[in-house]
């Protein structure tokens, strides 16, 4: 009963605390607020423009004796023989296309 007793003590001064108030309900308020003033406005003006990632391609990978994956787990894959080669054929997707700007 003691455990209970501490609680509802603990609980009353949280209650009493200016404090502890402003930071249980003031502050989410706060902050869900400016995430609208910063964003709010993305679905009235068309969309989220997101531009290409440039990403430069480098594949060195030698490889393993134990590398083992099924090519119809992924769109489009390619017979890899290493983990270097089976990026490759995700970041070279159709998916990916739009996304990424691949140089090599």
């Amino acid at each position: 009963m003691k455990a209970w007793d501490i609680a509802l003590k603990d609980l009353i001064l949280s209650w009493r605390s200016a404090f502890a108030l402003i930071f249980m309900f003031g502050v989410p308020l706060l902050v869900t607020g400016m995430f609208y003033f910063m964003f709010g406005n993305i679905t009235t003006e068309g969309g989220f423009d997101l531009p290409k990632t440039k990403v430069v391609l480098a594949n060195l990978d030698q490889g393993g004796p134990k590398f083992q994956f099924r090519p119809k787990d992924l769109a489009g894959a390619r017979q890899a023989t290493t983990l270097g080669e089976l990026i490759v054929v995700i970041l070279e997707s159709e998916e990916m296309r739009e996304l990424l700007d691949l140089s090599y």
